[in-house]
This record gives structure tokens, sequence and C-alpha cells, in this order.
């Protein structure tokens, strides 16, 4: 019942100012920032778009290979020199600064945009920013649009991989001692056990975890995330004091770098994992599901 209650709590809170937000920066950011290269990513399903911001170049999620699937296990991130390849294709350096655009704004869009994130944080990239309200945003101000998308030149890439950001399937209750529980970022059906994933058998959540959907860190309204002053507030009773290591979750981490870049690179807590395995393998190996709806005499809805 406690979850549920979270889960509501977090849906009707109003959300307050803007704060610093470290590595989400703004459209009027860009001028400032010197020698960048813009990477905009397009989610699963979603075109290349027409217009483009000048000098970006483009990647598909799903088409250039950002993550890797194992038989029973899709997904997955790839290993570190496959991924170093994608990124090097791409006409990335390891020192390069890079600004990732979404070029939709809703769950699917920010997703992507947030794994890729997260792909090169895993590669020890240091100089990356997300554009807050991708390419929508950018759009609406205005600013010059392009049509035209340079070719990458690719280059090799070296990386200096980390497993800081990931968390193997044995570290998801890392921050149970103190306190802060596994975080679910499935839509609420999915967390109260309503809609499974077709390679989920059992409904449910992973047990003790509390269900923060992709709302609860962008705003619908505006395609942009929420501030760090309503972050702080939501989560204030959900990660202990001070907090322990925060594991995401989703069905394949996917939705979860949504939740890893608000809690890691707005939030600046230390210590955040993705769990890229999920439900999927959570379900695999037979681990225990808790399904809020048996508690509640049925599922809600």
């Amino acid at each position: 019942m406690r979850r549920l209650i979270l889960t509501i709590l977090l849906l009707l809170a109003s959300p307050a100012s803007a704060d610093e937000r470290g590595a989400l920066i703004g459209p009027e950011d860009l001028p400032s920032m010197g020698n960048i290269l813009v990477l905009e990513v397009s989610a699963p399903g979603i075109s290349t778009p027409m217009a483009h911001i000048p000098g970006a170049i483009h990647t598909a999620f799903a088409e250039d290979g950002w993550t890797m699937d194992y038989p029973g296990l899709p997904g997955m991130l790839p290993p570190t020199d496959e991924l170093a390849k994608r990124v090097g294709a791409l006409g990335i350096g390891a020192d390069r600064s890079v600004i990732i655009v979404p070029t939709t704004t809703d769950d699917n869009g920010y997703a992507a945009a947030t794994r890729v994130f997260w792909s090169l944080r895993m590669l020890g990239h240091a100089k990356l920013y997300l554009l807050d309200g991708g390419l929508p945003g950018y759009m609406a101000g205005g600013r010059t649009m392009t049509d035209r998308l340079p070719r990458p030149h690719p280059i090799t890439y070296h990386p200096t991989p980390t497993k800081r950001w990931r968390a193997a399937i044995g570290q998801v209750y890392e921050g149970s001692s103190a306190g802060t529980p596994p975080i679910d970022l499935r839509p609420t059906s999915g967390f109260m056990g309503e809609v499974t994933h077709p390679l989920v058998k059992q409904p449910g959540t992973i047990i003790e975890a509390v269900s923060f959907p992709p709302g609860a860190f962008i705003d619908p309204a505006t395609g942009q995330f929420r501030p760090l002053d309503y972050l702080a507030h939501i989560f204030e009773d959900t990660l202990g004091k001070p907090p322990g290591t925060v594991v995401l979750f989703s069905n394949m981490g996917y939705r979860a770098a949504i939740g890893w870049f608000a809690v890691r690179e707005i939030m600046g807590l230390k210590n955040v994992r993705l769990f890229d395995g999920s439900m999927i393998q959570w379900d695999q190996e037979d681990r225990e599901i808790y399904n809020p709806s048996n508690d509640m005499g049925g599922a809600i809805g």
C-alpha cells in the first residue's frame, strides 16, 4: 500500500522552481559552449527528423546498435570494444564535448537519449550534456535549422571504461542497508502487475521496489525535465538520509535511463546504478517478485 501511495502523491505533486541542473542544459546555452558535437538521437520507431540543429550528427538508437541482445535477454549494454567502435564511427572522440539531443520528448525519446548518455558515461566519457526539451524545444524558439546532416568522419575512440554506473543482478539491493529501495521506472500498470512484458512471466515488481514512472522526472506538459527542487522533494522520504546506492530498473533498462540521468546528473547523487537486465533478467533467474495488486484485492483501474 505504501508503494501505491508514493506513486499517487508523486502524480499529484506540483513542480517547484528550477535550480542548477549540471549536465542538463537549455537551447540558450549552446552558443556559449564553443567546440561541441551535437548528437541527435532518434528512439526506436522514430524516423530521422527533417530539420536539424546546424552541424549536428544523427544516430538511430535501434539501428546503430546502442544495445546488444543476448538469448532471451534483450537491450543489454554492449561490450566495451563494440560500443567504442560504434561511438568512434560517429566521429566522437573521448575528449570531445558532446550534447545529446532527443528528437522527441515523450518517454520513448528521452529514454533513448538518456540511455545513450549513460552508455557514454560507461565508456568514461566526461564532457557530456543533454538538451532539455530536445529538438522540439530548440525549434520552438525560432532558432536556425537545416535539412542537412553532415557525414560523420570515423575515428578511433579510446574508452576509459567504468563499472560504477551499472548494476549487476546481485547489486540490486545494494542500497537497502541505508533504506534506499530499488526504483521501478515502468508505467504504474507494470508496477501494479496489470501489464507485463512478453519476456516476463510473473506480474509485479522486484521485492521492496517503489514506483517512479517516467512522469516523475519529465513534465509531459513542457517536454522538459522537472526542476531539481521538485525532484529532491519527491525523493526526500524514499532514498534514505543520507541515501544509499540508488538502483533503477524497468523492463530492460531502457526507460530506467531517464531516472538514472535525473538522480545522477540533475540531483547529483554519487552512487547511482542502472540495472540493464531489469525485470526480464530478474524474472528469468526466478527471483522473487511482489505483485501489489494482490494486496489491493485485485488489479487497479
